[in-house]
């Protein structure tokens, strides 16, 4: 209750391939997330911890080290949200949340030539790009809110977000605009008619 609550996993992946070539990786992750603390004005926050150690041997891969390597990554963020709310006559209520992720990680990463894409459900995470043996690096803020109109039975859903980088990283690909200091805006949308029809819209915009 004082510190929150830790995830620990461990993985171990071995693979052989191309007659010649192997990779034997064992990782583990600590995932840390303090309880939440709620301010009278309305503001909820709470401190985010990702901790990654890699171990691994590797034989004719040119972009990992040839000698058994340990190698340590981490990143520690603040999450934070203010709620505004208002109900209408018709009994339509109204909420409004902003919302921030302040993210710090020191380490280093490997190029990532992976396929990585930025959305409404990773942008606020400390792991945007859930490699298995990666880490994304930098100090970064993400800005965005969710906003919601329900009445009776419809529902409206609208969240938004934008990762600001300090400086580029060309170690990221692209394809998750995250090598660049203003990533691309994404998020998601959805109307609920009844308990039949749902509908739901996902988007990203080139900056």
């Amino acid at each position: 209750n004082k510190f929150g609550n830790a995830d620990f996993q461990t993985n171990l992946k071995v693979h052989s391939y191309d007659t010649n070539k192997s990779t034997k990786f064992f990782v583990n992750n600590i995932d840390w997330k303090q309880r939440s603390f709620n301010h009278r004005s309305g503001i909820t926050g709470n401190f985010l911890g990702k901790f990654k150690n890699v171990n691994y041997e590797t034989k004719n891969i040119s972009k990992y080290k040839n000698d058994t390597t340990n190698e340590f990554f981490g990143a520690l963020g603040f999450l934070t949200k203010i709620d505004f709310s208002k109900e209408s006559e018709n009994n339509t209520k109204h909420l409004l949340s902003p919302k921030a992720l302040i993210r710090y990680s020191p380490n280093h990463m490997r190029n990532e030539d992976d396929d990585i894409r930025l959305n409404h459900l990773n942008v606020f995470s400390l792991d945007r790009i859930n490699s298995f043996n990666n880490f994304e690096s930098g100090t970064s803020a993400t800005l965005g809110f969710d906003y919601k109109i329900k009445n009776i039975d419809k529902e409206f859903n609208f969240t938004v977000g934008q990762v600001i980088n300090e400086k580029e990283n060309d170690q990221m690909p692209s394809s998750s605009s995250l090598d660049q200091k203003f990533s691309d805006v994404v998020g998601s949308s959805s109307f609920k008619v009844n308990d039949n029809i749902n509908l739901s819209y996902n988007f990203s915009l080139d900056q």
